[in-house]
């Protein structure tokens, strides 16, 4: 019994160690891993304390549709881990049957028939060209993945960059066998010496740049400076420039440029979801340590803009053991940041994932054009945000307009912004949110550019329950309400200044 114990003890200290990775130089996509396994693994061990939330009557959940029971277990370092009891591939009871399609971006061919591993399809959106020709309306896709698994700009889910709309077909892609990084992604140069540094020639407009070798205390890669002259590039210490087709760089290591160690960002789109059409869409891993691991994007690593479809079928949108990282800042119509969503006529689902580095916002989630919308988003984190954006949003967490949210164990820092920002006629339920350290929000007005780590507007009304929000700035607000927005607190201290404005109240519940 004592050893039993003692293993037990071993592995909750493990856990515990793997939630806390955000702050530890990490590989890409480790804290989806930890965050999966730790809330695979909570239920059937002890911890500090198990919970269960209630979803406030008022906020409107569609219980019938959407079933929840949301839970969380707080770790032996104080940190939690939640539950929505939902996985992706329970919301699609069906794909089973769908027609099934092969990818391995190493060994696969476009020109075969895609139907298994041994005559895969090199390119994510090779099934949907197939699916297309074959009439189909519903795929699944096996994507094989592994250490050093890259889908560049021209082998991703959108034609190459080119087209941005996946229409009538619904997709669950599923990662095994590890890590799938897919992205708006620069395929290796002809780089060749030039004074301090290198030169390649490109056409295609170079958005960020990023060291594969080097990670910051967030886990993210660090990013090379951007700077307005080509010798300015090629004698700094990792810069970069793009002069009349024309790259630059110099890497402080001395080393040459390559695909291994130099990610090179461009301006083309990278999972985009545009269009009049409702459809379900969904990335996952066989097991909570495979997943994909979005990075760039012209204004965003996942992009859903729907136009149409009030009214009609619900769809499912969801992502679940994914990262999404370093998008840019086009301006793009609806939202913009790692993950941006508009219009979703259904269940808008975010499940054990990761942003950061963002150009933007992290989490931007919208609904101008009405839709029936429900947000569940669980074991979010999200770690320095608008990082190359003055911009209004900058934000961990955000959500406009009318929409039913609940948000479990959301947890984040360093957002250029407001930690959690809320607009509109949102109804939103926060359990166990861990946010804390915003820089300030730079061009809203409301409240002046102090540090805010909750922020909600308008007639948005807002339930927290077992929050830790903390303010690092002296002038930091824990709380800003205005307009007559309504916050109700349970279990929840307030740290910082409060604010509030116009009509706005808080209570405890």
């Amino acid at each position: 019994m004592k050893t039993m114990l003692r293993r037990f003890g071993v592995l909750i200290a493990a856990l515990a160690w793997l939630v806390a990775l955000p702050q530890l130089a990490s590989a890409q996509g480790v804290d989806v891993v930890a965050r999966g396994l730790a809330a695979q693994a909570s239920a059937n061990l002890p911890g500090s304390r198990l919970q269960t939330f209630e979803v406030p009557p008022g906020l409107g959940w569609d219980q019938a549709t959407y079933p929840i029971t949301p839970t969380a277990r707080q770790m032996a370092d104080g940190t939690w881990v939640g539950d929505a009891g939902l996985s992706v591939k329970g919301l699609f009871p069906g794909y089973a049957s769908w027609p099934t399609y092969y990818v391995n971006v190493n060994t696969g061919n476009n020109a075969n028939d895609c139907l298994s591993f041994a005559s895969a399809c090199k390119s994510l959106y090779q099934p949907l060209v197939k699916a297309a020709a074959a009439s189909q309306t519903s795929i699944y896709i096996k994507a094989q993945c592994g250490v050093g698994v890259e889908f560049d700009r021209n082998n991703g889910f959108t034609l190459g960059g080119v087209v941005t709309t996946i229409q009538n077909i619904n997709v669950l892609a599923e990662a095994i066998g590890g890590r799938c990084t897919v992205g708006a992604i620069q395929p290796a140069l002809t780089w060749t010496a030039s004074g301090d540094g290198y030169t390649a020639p490109l056409s295609t407009t170079v958005t960020r740049v990023f060291d594969k070798l080097a990670r910051d205390r967030f886990g993210n890669y660090v990013e090379f400076k951007k700077q307005l002259t080509q010798s300015s590039a090629l004698t700094g210490m990792d810069t970069w420039s793009q002069i009349s087709n024309v790259m630059a760089l110099r890497r402080s290591d001395g080393l040459a440029p390559t695909a291994a160690n130099t990610l090179v960002l461009v301006s083309t789109k990278n999972v985009y979801l545009d269009g009049a059409n409702q459809i379900n869409f969904a990335l996952t891993g066989a097991t909570p340590a495979d997943g994909f691991d979005l990075v760039g994007g012209d204004a965003a690593a996942f992009r859903v803009a729907f136009t149409g479809g009030v009214g009609g079928p619900k769809v499912v949108i969801a992502l679940e053991n994914c990262s999404l990282k370093y998008s840019g800042t086009t301006v793009a119509s609806g939202a913009v940041g790692d993950y941006a969503v508009e219009g979703v006529n259904g269940l808008s689902y975010v499940n054990n994932c990761t942003m950061g580095a963002s150009g933007r916002d992290a989490t931007n989630q919208h609904n101008a054009l009405g839709a029936d919308s429900s947000v569940l988003w669980n074991n979010v984190t999200a770690y320095d945000t608008g990082k190359i954006s003055i911009y209004d949003s900058n934000n961990l967490v955000t959500g406009h307009d009318a929409m039913k949210m609940v948000i479990i164990c959301a947890r984040g820092s360093a957002a250029r912004g407001v930690s959690a920002h809320f607009i509109n006629t949102v109804k939103v339920a926060m359990f166990c949110p861990q946010i804390s350290g915003s820089l300030g929000d730079l061009m809203n007005t409301a409240g002046g550019n102090n540090p805010t780590e909750f922020k909600a507007e308008d007639n948005v009304e807002a339930w927290i329950d077992e929050g830790n929000l903390k303010p690092t700035a002296s002038s930091g607000y824990g709380i800003l309400l205005s307009g007559a927005a309504k916050l109700h607190l349970r279990n929840t201290p307030v740290f910082g200044k409060t604010v509030i404005q116009g009509t706005a109240t808080v209570d405890a519940y």
